[in-house]
């Protein structure tokens, strides 16, 4: 039985883009309009200000938005972040910091995109441990060029994640300093996000995640069985 095991990857930030759109329009479809028109506020604000220039005011759509960061690219080759940062301050602008559902409901439209996108229909039931649902989903990801490179430990009911060079991190670095949160404690991480999404959809249990380390220099966390 493997225990530990290392998967490196250059994320693609073309498809890691789209992906993120994608999760955007499927929570839009749980908050509403509005959730994307603050996604895109937030977006070209995170954007512009990497860029040293003020937002755009001429562009209203989640494409517009990806086509602004495809454009600036070389200029801030970690575009992704600044709509992952969009998406996490919409909904916490919407729901409040204290609303008790917000996070689960986010963590659902994660879920309902891997379930819509079929990517996981093959490994569903394949197996009833976290730390093989998520070696396994990882290494689809790894296929794609979505997930940033991670190492992972088998733990007691679950797995630890550790996650290097991530290029989500300046997003969460920003979100540290506005002190976001999650409801249960701790900093979000939509790589643990996505991961433990992932096992759930394939051990059909429920999960959770806690960010143990935050940028220190790498992420790490685990993911393990909710009681």
């Amino acid at each position: 039985m493997v225990d530990v095991t290392e998967i490196s990857v250059v994320p693609d930030v073309n498809t890691s883009l789209m992906v993120s759109k994608t999760t955007t329009e499927a929570v839009a479809r749980m908050f509403g309009p509005v959730f994307t028109k603050n996604t895109v506020k937030y977006t070209l604000e995170f954007e512009a200000e990497k860029l040293g220039e003020k937002p755009p005011e001429n562009i209203e759509t989640l494409e517009g938005v990806v086509e602004y960061i495809q454009k600036n690219i070389d200029r801030y080759p970690d575009g992704v972040c600044s709509i992952v940062y969009g998406m996490a301050k919409s909904e916490r602008v919407l729901e409040g910091y204290s609303a008790s559902g917000s996070k689960r409901m986010a963590f659902n439209a994660v879920k309902r995109v891997m379930e819509e996108s079929g990517m996981l229909s093959s490994l569903q039931g394949s197996t009833d441990q976290i730390f093989d649902a998520i070696v396994k989903f990882h290494e689809l990801n790894s296929l794609l060029k979505v997930i940033p490179p991670n190492m992972f430990e088998r733990r007691e009911n679950g797995a630890k994640m550790i996650v290097k060079n991530c290029t989500c991190k300046d997003a969460c670095r920003k979100l540290a300093q506005e002190d976001f949160s999650r409801i249960v404690g701790g900093k979000e991480c939509i790589i643990l996000i996505n991961h433990c999404a992932a096992a759930e959809i394939i051990t059909g249990k429920r999960c959770d995640y806690t960010l143990e380390k935050f940028d220190q220099p790498t992420c790490e966390g685990k993911i393990y069985l909710k009681e």
